[in-house]
């Protein structure tokens, strides 16, 4: 997502959105990105996304995406899942 209308408008348009939230550089998300990409391939009904925090900061700033990265947001029907590793 290159910003926020751009994730606003996915998570609008599908039922179903994993998406993966990002840093630059961060070993972690590289590896958990290579695992979507895989489950993407097999579950079409739903849209994966990725987005780098750094770009939606207003996303950021309500306070969900404090501590560690990667993180993952399941949201359906546009109610939203916070999954995490911290």
């Amino acid at each position: 997502m290159a910003n926020e209308r751009e994730f606003f408008d996915a998570t609008k348009k599908s039922r179903r959105v994993v998406c993966h939230f990002y840093r630059d550089g961060a070993e972690r998300c590289k590896i958990l990105d290579m695992h979507l990409r895989a489950l993407a391939a097999t579950h079409l009904e739903t849209r994966f996304i990725t987005a780098n925090v750094e770009r939606l900061p207003f996303v950021v700033s309500h306070g969900y995406f404090l501590g560690n990265f990667p993180k993952i947001i399941m949201i359906f029907a546009q109610k939203m899942l916070i999954l995490s590793h911290n």
